[in-house]
């Protein structure tokens, strides 16, 4: 770990979620060419180091705060360069913010300290086209260059104590005019906010005084600046005990759904699955699973009366405090309608912000048949158990839900998943079909579930398929989109990663890897495996053993990474534990076999497909 002082540069694109909604395609193209053509040779140009890039913006730090600056100017610049950004359509409006400071740093790791985070809220503040700089900056490049700036004024930040002396730098001689106008709506809006505080005051003067405490502590947030909460299962207290998929199925759900709004970091049903032992307490997941909020309830249905009957809380896992609890006694018919309430409670009591395309996804159902979503629940349940009986049962379950319900997208996009899978672990006679044959069922599955409607599980499965068929650009748009549609979704941040590594693109992957940690923090052996395979990419042989080996420890069950680690230990010269992890990956896959190796390896360049044969070639596997 090491210090030092250094200019921290952050960009994102300005709107890109709206952008993508609009049009996906270019949007992403255009980000590419920008990337490509500008951002990544305009830092070598300037002898920055690009840190990560994290979905639509990067991050970088420069030895120096003037070469980051002029870095930003050329950037901002070649967003107007039709060379640039080509027929990708209208240019893309880019906000900048620099800080000069001390940051803590791993050699070719992340960056940390209080300055990169000013950085990231210098950028978060700026007027889309725009470079925001720190004082520190400013101070050092006014010195030495004629850049001219103008003075924005003290900006308040979220998470950052005093207030940040702010400068936006005036590239065309047009931005006082702007920043003249941003100033005077601030100073509206600070009228308004006055106003409305007042009003919120005289509110809370008649609410219960427990309420009042519990105001103060909303909006606490992660380092990511976003709210984390965690649904814990739903207990299942219904005399039949078959009814444990409608517990299972209605936890799922609200999962899903708060996965579906971008302003909410949701821990995965990986995670939260650990805690269903009764006598769990809400403080325990602070620490491990590092959710503020943690919801927890329980599901009793009536099979008398046709009703089912929910209790369910949120509490402030922190302080053990309630927030909210609620009673629900419905008709079974209108469980869905249960659903969106819970979700808008937890979002209203977070106070995010959820988009008009957020709302409509929450708001449309898979289906409206309680038997095709009780089937639905049961089939997922079997088919996330990951062994070929229970991949077999599923399967026809789900052949029954689609008979119940011919429109359901999701029904339809889970039997692709089924084929796909049955064919990726050689479980084809499990699912009644064939090595040749089941790609094709999976592609026509994948077909009908898009024709009925878009659905996340859908472009996972896209994805994928488009991966193993060598479709490198087609396989990250799908799972793009897989992640637009619920963004806190690990298997769609996982297939995009996956995709990632397999295109060269490690430091791009590894965000997307680094999130999956925090929303899935007790299953971590997948997290190690792929910070393995980037590593291993990266040429660093020594630490990708040693991720392979901690992926093999955290699961004992799975098989895959012995193989990348007897590569990399072959690469070592280290020939005792080479042998040892080809005997384990051969007791898993006993056919192993070059030829077969690169079927279901799919890297997109030749470089880095003999990164890896070459060792197992070494290692001794045979060639067919």
């Amino acid at each position: 770990m090491q210090t030092q002082l250094a200019a921290i540069f952050v960009l994102d694109v300005a709107g890109y979620s709206r952008r993508m909604h609009t049009d996906e395609l270019g949007t992403h193209e255009a980000l590419m060419q920008l990337r490509k053509h500008s951002i990544e040779p305009r830092i070598a140009e300037h002898q920055g180091h690009v840190v990560k890039f994290t979905g639509d913006g990067v991050m970088a730090r420069f030895s120096s705060a003037v070469e980051a600056t002029r870095c930003a100017i050329d950037i901002q610049r070649d967003t107007t360069d039709e060379t640039v950004l080509g027929k990708y359509g209208d240019k893309l409006e880019l906000r900048i913010g620099i800080h000069l400071g001390e940051i803590i740093f791993e050699e070719d790791k992340d960056i940390y300290g209080d300055d990169v985070n000013i950085a990231a809220r210098l950028e978060q503040i700026a007027t889309p086209g725009c470079i925001y700089v720190s004082r520190a900056v400013h101070d050092q490049v006014v010195k030495k260059t004629n850049i001219p700036f103008v003075r924005i004024g003290q900006e308040k930040v979220k998470n950052i104590a005093e207030p940040i002396q702010v400068y936006a730098i005036d590239i065309a001689g047009e931005l006082t005019s702007v920043h003249t106008a941003r100033r005077k709506r601030s100073a509206l809006y600070i009228s308004v906010a006055v106003i409305l505080a007042a009003i919120v005051a005289l509110i809370l003067i008649y609410r219960p005084q427990v309420e009042r405490e519990l105001v103060r502590d909303l909006n606490v947030a992660d380092e990511t600046g976003k709210p984390t909460v965690a649904v814990l299962p739903f207990t299942d207290l219904s005399e039949n005990k078959s009814s444990i998929y409608f517990a299972d199925g209605i936890t799922e759900d609200i999962i899903n759904d708060l996965s579906k709004v971008s302003a909410v970091n949701v821990i995965s049903r990986n995670s939260t699955a650990q805690f269903k032992a009764a006598g769990t307490v809400p403080q325990d997941l602070y620490e491990e699973l590092g959710a503020r909020y943690v919801l927890v309830g329980n599901v009793q249905r009536r099979q008398d009366a046709d009703r089912i009957m929910v209790n369910a809380k949120l509490t402030d896992s922190k302080s053990g405090k309630s927030l909210w609890a609620e009673q629900y006694d419905v008709a079974l018919n209108g469980i869905f309608e249960l659903q969106q309430a819970v979700v808008d409670k937890i979002v209203e009591i977070m106070a995010v912000r959820v988009s008009k395309a957020e709302q409509s996804r929450i708001m449309n159902r898979d289906t409206s048949s309680i038997s095709a979503y009780e089937g639905f629940n049961k089939a997922w349940r079997l088919y996330q158990k990951n062994n070929p009986r229970d991949l077999s049962q599923a399967l026809l379950e789900l052949l029954k839900v689609i008979e119940i319900d011919a429109n359901y997208a999701k029904a339809y996009a889970a039997i692709g998943h089924i084929y796909f899978k049955s064919w990726l672990w050689g479980w084809e006679s499990y699912a009644n079909t064939d090595f040749q044959s089941a790609p094709g069922l999976a592609k026509d599955f994948l077909r009908k579930s898009l024709a009925v409607g878009s659905t996340a599980v859908a472009h996972q499965l896209s994805a994928n398929i488009a991966l193993y068929d060598r479709r490198f650009d087609e396989a990250s748009q799908q799972a793009l989109r897989a992640i637009e549609l619920e963004p806190s979704d690990t298997n769609g941040l996982l297939t995009m990663a996956e995709i990632l590594i397999y295109m060269g693109q490690q430091k791009t992957a590894l965000p997307y890897v680094e999130k999956v940690s925090r929303l899935d923090p007790l299953n971590p052996a997948y997290v190690s495996f792929l910070l393995g395979l980037i590593a291993f990419g990266d040429e660093k042989f020594e630490r990708a053993s040693q991720f392979f080996e901690k992926a093999l420890e955290q699961n004992p069950e799975d098989f895959a990474p012995a193989a990348p680690l007897t590569a990399a230990y072959a690469k070592l010269g280290d020939s005792e534990n080479m042998r040892r992890a080809l005997q384990r990956y051969l007791e898993g896959w006993p056919r192993a076999s070059i030829k077969v190796f690169r079927i279901y390896w799919p890297y997109q360049h030749k470089v880095d497909e003999d990164r890896l044969l070459s060792g197992l070639r070494r290692a001794g596997m045979p060639e067919s």
